[in-house]
């Protein structure tokens, strides 16, 4: 692991969320007993790591939590540092009312706030905004130009973390809510090594909350959870022998290895609360393994095959590996780590036909969960998964490497009208999170 890596923990549930009650940068709520114990919980999972520095911001609810993982992770309080610019939005005359009377005394406003946020103004100023000038300021002098690379924690807040996320991979402003974040949730972004001299960043998980059985359930019954016709999980397959080798595999049909059939067996056990209606996967063998142990193990009685869910095609690097790749098609490789969209690999399918394939098969699975509801498994591969989230969250395909996909790991989409909550969850999976941040996780 090298570069940074910057872990985003919501604070702990407060006496406000669990009341639905507007906080934004007031300091009068404070953290429950559950909020406690969810901090508590972060804590421990994190504590094999070794940790550089952890940030908080200066309201109490957040001050508590970063106290309570830095003392689980025996962090001392002199790598605790209190930052201002990590606190919440500013929701002025909206601090202390329920959501519902802000909806029913401020609707416009506030449709406002959940559709456009960067162009949302209250009291006549533009609270994300001052956000985003207060994020950049912090990234800036204490993550993007800062000599020591590392592990750095921040706790912080539903929207001073969304803002993180948006700036780091830079997205659209408008794309302030595409992430769910539940309280005592973890978020991991890291720093790519590209040949680029620039920094890029990209999103390992998100939306992850720890707890201590062997495949952490995916439960969204929280109340944060927004509305939705349903969820598509996309799982990418467990490991094949090829992974572990770094090829590039591509249309190549390879079977999972026993690794990989013990790590999908690990992954099925997450679905127990939110059993799927349907599963849909790639041709390819190990797609369809997966599939099965996902089906066996969630007694789903059939699984159905879509021949346009196989991987991207790779053409000549097919069946060479990624160090083969960077020394002796060079050119090809940089392209490839740096503009996707403009690669040319010999044979290979181009990333802009692969992209339009992926937006037929989000369409479709679109139409499919509107009309009849429920969820849907996907499991494919890591590029096509790339891509439909690409194109979930309307972003083109130069954006694929901000979105990681691992062996045996689900995102989770909900199909809405909005982009409010449209990322649920990305790259779940049951490995320890030391694992997971080292460059042996493929």
């Amino acid at each position: 692991m090298s570069g940074n890596t910057i872990i985003l923990i919501r604070h702990g549930e407060t006496t406000f969320n669990k009341d639905g009650i507007i906080q934004g940068n007031t300091d009068h709520p404070i953290l429950t007993e559950e909020g406690r114990k969810q901090m508590l919980r972060v804590g421990i999972w994190l504590k094999e790591l070794d940790i550089d520095y952890i940030y908080a911001s200066h309201l109490n609810r957040t001050k508590e939590s970063a106290e309570i993982v830095a003392n689980q992770c025996g962090v001392s309080l002199s790598r605790l540092k209190i930052d201002e610019r990590l606190e919440e939005i500013n929701f002025g005359c909206w601090h202390g009312l329920q959501r519902k009377e802000i909806i029913s005394n401020f609707s416009n406003i506030y449709r406002l706030w959940r559709t456009r946020p960067y162009d949302f103004e209250l009291e006549e100023r533009f609270p994300v905004k001052e956000l985003y000038d207060k994020i950049s300021s912090f990234l800036n002098e204490e993550i993007l130009h800062s000599d020591k690379k590392g592990i750095k924690v921040i706790v912080a807040h539903k929207g001073s973390i969304s803002a993180i996320v948006n700036t780091l991979l830079k997205l659209p402003k408008s794309h302030h809510h595409i992430l769910q974040l539940d309280n005592g949730s973890v978020t991991v972004i890291q720093e790519r090594n590209t040949i680029e001299t620039s920094c890029d960043y990209e999103l390992c998980f998100t939306n992850e909350v720890p707890t201590f059985c062997d495949a952490p359930l995916i439960d969204f019954k929280t109340e944060e959870r927004t509305k939705s016709y349903g969820e598509l999980f996309l799982v990418r397959h467990g490991q094949t022998d090829s992974n572990l080798e770094r090829k590039y595999q591509g249309s190549m049909d390879i079977p999972l290895s026993e690794l990989g059939i013990k790590n999908m067996n690990l992954l099925a056990k997450s679905f127990t609360p939110n059993i799927p209606t349907r599963i849909i996967c790639s041709p390819l063998s190990r797609a369809i393994q997966s599939a099965e142990i996902i089906a066996n193990s969630n007694r789903i009685k059939s699984v159905s095959v879509r021949n346009d869910l196989h991987e991207f095609l790779y053409g000549i690097w097919e069946g060479m590996t990624e160090d083969e790749v960077s020394r002796y098609r060079h050119a090809e490789y940089n392209q490839w780590q740096t503009v996707p969209q403009k690669a040319n690999i010999p044979q290979s399918e181009h990333l802009n036909n692969a992209y339009n394939r992926c937006n037929n098969i989000w369409e479709d699975y679109q139409k499919d969960l509107y009309s009849w509801g429920g969820s849907i498994i996907s499991v494919a591969h890591d590029i096509v998964n790339r891509l439909i989230i690409c194109n979930a969250l309307d972003l083109p395909a130069n954006y694929i490497w901000s979105f990681k996909q691992t062996n045996a790991s689900v995102s989770v989409l909900a199909i809405k009208n909005v982009y409010d909550g449209r990322l649920r969850m990305l790259n779940h999976s049951g490995n320890s999170i030391k694992f997971r941040l080292s460059d042996e996780y493929l």
